[in-house]
């Protein structure tokens, strides 16, 4: 019997595990940067569901292969993981890190590894040359991050690949920035970024992860990155997340255009369709002409890159344990590859002083229970009744802050102007789960006794829909149509829609000095929000559904200067914590809409 090799260290850091834990829980960089062999990986589905992670690469000259058991992790506290080996000199190897705090603002940070050998030089290999190997990369590495939150910066991963940089073309590109009114320094740092960071940082730059970073407004990140696309230095790429797992399963495109319009998740073994406001994401990476670009590989799972996953742990076959969860201080989902129907726990099933929550994994579907009894430390207990592993996960609903979805982006002003003719393939339709959609009609400048012939009032047109194209700027919406004097706008959040229709009820009728008007310009404006479908409109990027037709037809129903909110929009910004703006109160009324059978609930708002 060989010997197991282990191998630990332990380091006192200056943060908190929050800060801490996004960093050191990247196990695909960390890996790396520790110089263990970089690794190609496919996946096999398993027949009871999910599938198993097979891995080769070379060590020491000696080519390894492995299968890698599924992560075990508590976020902000610790992961385990464990490879099995089937080629080289090692059977097995575990690892795992903890982070516990010391003291306010100060936290021990833990790592270990336990190699056990195939053979006995396989144990000479683990202890001569791993264990100094791994003690010297994580030493770095903890070196790296501690300097990192130090300066807050990005941490400088060792051992990561770093192509060279056309300096000449990074300039050419960085000047247009600068003449377009960005800020030097906002422009600097992109710069410094696409130069010093590692290859695999920059397959997919997250804008709102940018600003978070850099503790800068996230749509002025959005905006420069945009920019930068437009001016050499970045390129678009569009993607479709798995609803499940979050990774993205989709080769990167350049366009819409180029979008499939559903995808098979490989680790999750299921299809689904894009849906623009969740699934589709928009991500850059750094032009060719700049920088080598590496080539995309399989996302494996792991707690940085699944933030809204709270815990996760694999059952052996028959095995009952306790399992220790975040708090259910909000609605989360339990789901499984291995169970077919998720279920959604909520704060009032959270462990108390005598009641415990026990979690039966049945194929078909969890079973929950409340039983009397006492685990420490926050835990369930958990029961896999089968003859074969149950991987089980404990997620948010809510998805990362730092995905830029389709729906966002597309929605703006800003990007439709930038990109115009950016647009889904003919012929094909993505879903948009909840757009909020804002139709405002003009009343005035084309009424009897006003005095503009057909060419005035054209030109009239225009100059407000630049206007109004400005407030959407602002508010983060876009100009979809304009129908003779309506306007048609997209808004990612009800919130956005609404502070936009007060801003056109306040700018608009100002806006128009046309002599010939006798009586200010008048507007009146609907407000809804719902499913829809993205379309391809004469080459432009246009949107139809129920959704769409209801605010259009609604605003016919109002009065000038008032605003109409279906009971579904109010519902929404009352949700969003936006009722303040609704001042003076809305009066709740009903409306017979053209092209609708059922009466609309609605609620009426006087504008000045």
């Amino acid at each position: 019997m060989n010997k197991p090799i282990k191998i630990e260290g332990t380091w006192e850091l200056p943060f908190t595990r929050a800060e801490v834990w996004p960093l050191l829980s990247r196990t695909d960089w960390l890996t790396q940067s520790l110089g263990l062999p970089s690794a190609a990986r496919c996946a096999r589905p398993l027949p009871n569901g999910g599938v198993a992670v097979f891995g080769q690469g070379r060590f020491a000259g000696l080519r390894l292969q492995w299968e890698e058991v599924p992560l075990d992790w508590l976020e902000e506290e610790f992961f385990r993981g464990q490879w099995l080996f089937t080629k080289g000199p090692f059977a097995e190897a575990e690892f795992g890190l903890e982070l516990r705090d010391k003291s306010p603002g100060e936290i021990w940070v833990r790592a270990t590894a336990t190699v056990k050998p195939r053979v006995a030089w396989g144990g000479w290999l683990a202890e001569v040359v791993l264990a100094p190997k791994l003690t010297k990369g994580f030493k770095r590495v903890i070196q790296q991050v501690t300097e990192a939150l130090q300066a807050r910066k990005p941490v400088a991963w060792p051992r990561l690949r770093r192509a060279s940089v056309d300096e000449t073309a990074l300039q050419a590109a960085l000047q247009p920035l600068l003449e377009r009114g960005f800020a030097a320094d906002l422009a600097a740092r992109l710069g410094s970024s696409i130069r010093e960071a590692a290859d695999v940082e920059l397959t997919a730059i997250r804008p709102l992860a940018l600003a978070r970073q850099w503790n800068q407004e996230p749509w002025e990140v959005v905006r420069l990155c945009l920019h930068g696309a437009r001016c050499g230095l970045l390129e678009l790429s569009w993607r479709i997340l798995c609803p499940a797992c979050r990774l993205p399963r989709t080769e990167p495109v350049r366009t819409l255009a180029q979008l499939p319009g559903s995808l098979t998740c490989e680790l999750c073994q299921v299809s689904h369709d894009g849906e623009f406001d969740r699934s589709v994401e928009l991500t850059f990476t750094v032009a060719t002409a700049i920088r080598e670009r590496p080539a995309s590989a399989l996302e494996l799972p792991h707690p940085a890159n699944q933030p809204h996953i709270g815990s996760q742990v694999l059952l052996a076959p028959g095995q009952r344990r306790a399992w220790r969860i975040p708090p259910l201080t909000q609605r989360m989902r339990l789901r499984s590859p291995q169970v077919k129907e998720p279920v959604t726990l909520s704060p009032d099933e959270a462990p108390t002083q005598v009641l415990q929550p026990v979690i039966l994994c049945e194929p078909d579907a969890f079973k929950v229970r409340m039983e009397y009894g006492r685990l420490p430390d926050y835990a369930v207990q958990v029961l896999n009744p089968n003859d074969y592993p149950v991987l089980l996960i404990l997620e948010r609903l809510e998805w990362s802050a730092d995905i830029l979805s389709a729906a966002q982006v597309t929605a703006w002003q800003e990007f439709r102007d930038l990109f115009p003719a950016e647009t889904v393939a003919a012929k094909k339709h993505f879903t948009v789960g909840a757009q909020a959609v804002l139709v405002t009609s003009l009343y005035g400048h084309g009424a009897p006794g006003h005095r503009l012939d057909d060419a005035a009032i054209f030109r009239t047109v225009q100059m407000l829909a630049a206007v109004f194209k400005e407030i959407l700027r602002q508010r983060h919406g876009g100009l979809v149509r304009v129908d003779g004097d309506t306007f048609l706008a997209v808004f990612g959040r009800p919130e956005d829609a609404l502070a936009a229709a007060r801003l056109a009820h306040e700018r608009l009728p100002e806006a128009d000095p046309h002599p010939g008007l006798q009586a200010r310009l008048a507007l009146r404006s609907a407000l809804h929000v719902g499913p829809c479908l993205v379309v391809n409109a004469n080459d432009r990027l246009d949107y139809t559904g129920a959704t769409i037709r209801l605010a259009a037809a609604l605003v016919e129903t109002c009065p000038v200067n008032e605003l109409v909110m279906t009971d579904a929009f109010l519902r929404r910004i009352e949700a969003a914590a936006a009722g303040s703006a609704l001042t003076p109160a809305p009066v709740a009324a009903e409306a017979k809409v053209r092209g609708f059978d059922q009466i609309q609930k609605v609620w009426r708002l006087a504008m000045k």
